[in-house]
C-alpha cells in the first residue's frame, strides 16, 4: 500500500512541520560525497573504534584478575567508549545493531550497555557526574562473567538449577573483582542490584520498587534491551521493535514503569533511517514513526522508493524481520 506524506501527516494530526535541511548541511561539509557514503564511513569508524575499546577493556579486566589495577586506565576506557558514539548521522542504537551478532557475551555486552545507559541518562537529564557514574556502572556490571565457564555461558539447552545459581554468582564475582578500584556507592550499588526487579522477582535480595537504587533500575532496563536485541547461543536476536513489544507485555511490572515508559516513547524514533528487511522479502528504510503506532513505522522500499505504512490494516501481516 502506497502512502503520501500529506496523508501521513493528516493521519497523525500534524498540520505543520518544521523542515531542517540536514542534507544541505552535509553537502556543505562533504560537497561531493553522497550521504550513504558518509553514513557507511561513520559505521566503519564506529566498528573499528568499538572493537578497540572492547579489546582494551578485556585487557584491563584480565590485568585486574592478575592483580594489576589501573583506575586511570579504566577512566580512559570509559571515555573512549562514549566517544565511539560520535557520528553525526547515525545514532548509537543503529550503530550497536552492527555488533549484535558477536559471540562475545561479556565485553561487547558491557560496552553496549554502557552506551545505552549513557543515552538513557541523558534523556533523564542526569548531571555530568551521575552520567559518568551510571556509564561506568554499565561498563563494569557484568565483568564477573569473565570468571565463569565459557561453555556454561554459551550453553544452548536450558540451565539446571545448579547452573542457574552459578550464573547468578556473577554479581558477587563482579563486585569482588572490582574492589581494587575503590568505586563509589552509586556505581557498586548499580552493579549489586541490577538483577533486582520492581515486583520483587529479582535477585539476589528480592528488593521491590524504590528499594532498588535508581542507577540499578536504569541498568536493568538497558541490560534487558541489549540482551534481547543481541544474538545468544540459545536464541536468535530480536529486532529492536520486537524487543520493545516484549518489554511492554512482559516487563511492565518488573522494570521501573516511569523509566521504561519514557524509553518506549523515545526509542522508536532512534531507528529513523535504519535499513531493514520485511517478512514479505522487501528491503527498505524507516523514514517516519507513526505517533499512534510507533512500532509500525513508514518504510521507504528499495529500489522503487514506494512508501509502505506498516500501521495500515492492509499491511497488518507484514513484520519487520531484520535490521541490518
Amino acid at each position: 500500500m502506497k502512502v503520501f506524506i500529506k496523508d501521513l501527516l493528516k493521519k497523525n494530526d500534524i498540520n505543520k512541520i518544521k523542515v531542517l535541511m540536514l542534507f544541505d548541511t552535509i553537502k556543505e561539509e562533504n560537497e561531493n560525497v553522497p550521504f550513504e557514503v558518509i553514513k557507511e564511513q561513520e559505521i566503519e569508524t564506529f566498528m573499528t573504534d568499538f572493537n578497540n575499546v572492547v579489546n582494551n577493556f578485556e585487557k584491563e579486566i584480565i590485568s585486574t584478575v592478575s592483580g594489576t589495577c589501573n583506575a586511570k586506565s579504566l577512566e580512559n576506557i570509559l571515555s573512549e567508549t562514549i566517544k565511539t558514539n560520535s557520528g553525526k548521522n547515525t545514532n548509537v542504537f543503529q550503530l550497536l545493531q552492527k555488533f549484535k551478532n558477536s559471540d562475545d557475551l561479556t565485553f561487547v555486552h558491557c560496552n553496549a550497555v554502557s552506551l545505552t545507559v549513557h543515552t538513557i541518562g541523558k534523556w533523564m537529564k542526569l548531571s555530568e557526574s551521575d552520567l559518568k557514574d551510571l556509564s561506568l556502572a554499565g561498563l563494569l556490571f557484568d565483568v564477573g562473567k569473565y570468571a565463569l565457564s565459557k561453555d556454561l555461558l554459551r550453553k544452548t539447552t536450558p540451565l539446571t538449577d545448579f547452573e542457574t545459581e552459578i550464573i547468578k554468582s556473577h554479581v558477587e564475582k563482579s563486585l569482588e573483582m572490582l574492589k581494587p578500584y575503590d568505586l563509589n556507592d552509586n556505581i557498586t550499588n548499580a552493579i549489586k542490584y541490577h538483577h533486582e526487579r520492581c515486583d520483587g522477582s529479582g535477585y539476589p535480595y528480592g528488593l521491590k520498587g524504590d528499594e532498588i537504587p535508581l542507577f540499578a533500575r536504569i541498568l536493568a532496563l538497558a541490560d534487558v534491551f541489549v540482551a534481547l536485541t543481541s544474538m545468544r547461543p540459545y536464541r536468535d536476536k530480536m529486532t529492536p521493535f520486537a524487543a520493545v513489544k516484549l518489554l511492554e507485555t512482559d516487563f511492565m511490572q518488573k522494570l521501573d514503569i516511569v523509566i521504561l515508559s519514557d524509553f518506549i516513547n523515545k526509542i522508536a524514533s532512534n531507528y529513523i533511517g535504519a535499513d531493514l528487511r520485511l517478512s514479505d522479502g522487501h528491503e527498505g528504510e524507516i523514514i517516519f514513526i507513526n505517533a499512534n503506532a510507533p512500532l509500525r513505522p513508514i518504510v521507504k522500499l528499495k529500489p522503487t522508493g514506494d512508501l509502505l505504512d506498516l500501521s495500515s490494516k492492509a499491511n497488518h501481516d507484514i513484520e519487520i524481520e531484520e535490521f541490518f
